[in-house]
């Protein structure tokens, strides 16, 4: 295998020539949901070359091997320390830009009618992002909203509880998209990494013991005739246990977004894999792996990515939190 390789540009200069006499280690984590994307890096830089970078300055940070780097993101410089006598520099970074008022709280009322779309196109334009919306998100319309102290990205992260789907700021885009389907933002089929016993160094399966969840169920009013009616997603079975989705919904499309949510929450919640291993800078949250070849039969199959950590230190290693995909 090539040796590991890096690319790191400050307000677009490239510095790794800088870096590269005393790195000590570049950490990307990239995690699933609003959690913000963070990147750290921490080098010596013994003959003192180096401007120390600020506050708020773009960082970008590219891994591989052998100098075919794989892009793992856009951050904003959040802190920089530095220490003596030789001069250890850290610096940290994180998705969301410094300062942004998206995680300010704020107070509105957002007109009848809107669907997510709208309301996603007009958060990213107020804090300067780029929408990228999903084509199952896009045309859902949550109804009357009043937004109460409370902050955009806050207001996006609860509507997409209600619906199954994620919000976050990555890469100076507002995302928001299904939690666990299998395509891009874009709605393109993903393609999944496959994983096998001789790419992991180590590798755990949790399963806990609670009742199995196989369906979910929610109601909502019928206009044509004003009665209570329910949908159901999943499979309903005398062994198994029914989630249900407390309140009524306004219309059948949000009852069936609110019940495929509740469902594949209990899903994720029952069962959870962690691997690590060589470094896989490709995979990234919310992408697709397929383990297979491994001994316990529950660990074979598809896995979503929650959380994916790539380190370089020394060698390119990657950690990996996996939940199962989407039942419905």
């Amino acid at each position: 295998m090539q040796s590991p390789s890096f690319q790191v540009e400050v307000s677009g200069q490239d510095v790794s020539a800088v870096l590269a006499d005393g790195l000590v280690s570049i950490t990307v984590t990239d995690e699933r949901g609003y959690q913000s994307d963070e990147a750290s890096i921490v080098f010596t830089d013994l003959r003192t070359r180096y401007a120390l970078p600020r506050r708020g300055q773009l960082m970008t940070v590219a891994l591989g091997y052998g100098g075919a780097n794989i892009a793992c993101g856009t951050y904003h410089i959040t802190k920089v320390s530095v220490s003596g006598p030789q001069r250890r520099i850290s610096v940290a970074a994180r998705a969301t830009p410094v300062g942004s008022k998206i995680i300010e709280r704020r107070s509105t009322a957002w007109a009848d009618g809107l669907s997510l779309a709208d309301i996603t196109r007009s958060i990213a334009n107020r804090h300067g992002l780029i929408a990228a919306i999903h084509p199952e998100a896009a045309a859902i319309i949550p109804g009357h909203l009043n937004q109460q102290d409370e902050s955009d990205l806050n207001l996006l992260t609860r509507l997409g509880a209600l619906h199954g789907l994620t919000a976050k700021v990555q890469d100076q885009r507002l995302i928001l998209a299904p939690v666990g389907r299998d395509t891009t933002v874009s709605g393109l089929p993903q393609t999944p990494s496959p994983l096998t016993p001789s790419d992991c160094d180590d590798w755990m399966l949790e399963i806990e013991d609670r009742d199995q969840v196989t369906a979910a169920r929610a109601a909502w009013i019928n206009p044509a005739n004003g009665r209570r009616e329910e949908v159901v997603v999943g499979s309903q079975t005398p062994d198994a246990r029914t989630e249900v989705v407390p309140g009524t919904k306004a219309t059948e499309q949000e009852a069936l977004s609110a019940a495929r949510a509740r469902l594949n929450a209990a899903a994720r919640n029952h069962l959870r894999a962690s691997l690590s291993g060589p470094g896989r800078p490709e995979i990234r949250a919310e992408g697709l792996v397929v383990l297979a070849g491994f001994p316990d039969a529950e660990l074979n199959g598809e896995w979503k990515v929650e959380k994916a950590t790539h380190t370089l230190s020394g060698t390119l290693k990657t950690t990996l939190t996996l939940t199962p995909p989407t039942l419905a």
